[in-house]
């Protein structure tokens, strides 16, 4: 299950001291994130979740990108995967994850750091069609 996140407040105490995480502070916004993956980063479920979370700068959450997931061998050796019942296995491509949100009445989408050159040029990129989904998932929540 995953935790409840309305504001800055639910997440803070649970980063306080782990020096994987950081809250980054913009004009309009504020970026929990992480910066580097070590054994102790991620160790509980809230941890999880910090991976882009964009908050209002009065502390409401306004963007919560997918959580952290794992490569193979970054938590679970290759060897030690029971391979004799189904997977779905895919390739993963590098690249950088896109999200909209809404700042300042404006749809914008960001990566896990905010507004990037990489986010723009995707906004820049999609057409109407998925402008107007993108405003009506942040809309409905669904960020």
């Amino acid at each position: 299950m995953f935790p409840v996140i309305e504001t800055v407040s639910d997440v803070l105490p649970h980063i306080q001291g782990n020096i994987g995480f950081f809250l980054t502070r913009f004009d309009d916004y504020d970026v929990i994130d992480y910066g580097f993956v070590g054994d102790d980063t991620f160790r509980s479920p809230m941890t999880l979740e910090c991976r882009g979370l964009k908050f209002a700068k009065d502390g409401r959450l306004i963007a919560r990108p997918f959580h952290k997931f794992f490569n193979l061998g970054e938590r679970q050796r290759p060897e030690d995967v029971d391979w004799t019942v189904p997977h779905v296995v895919l390739s993963k491509l590098d690249g950088s994850m896109v999200h909209p949100c809404v700042v300042r009445d404006e749809l914008v989408f960001m990566t896990r750091m905010g507004v990037t050159a990489q986010s723009t040029a995707a906004l820049a990129h999609a057409g109407e069609n998925i402008r107007k989904l993108s405003k009506w998932a942040v809309d409905a929540g669904m960020t």
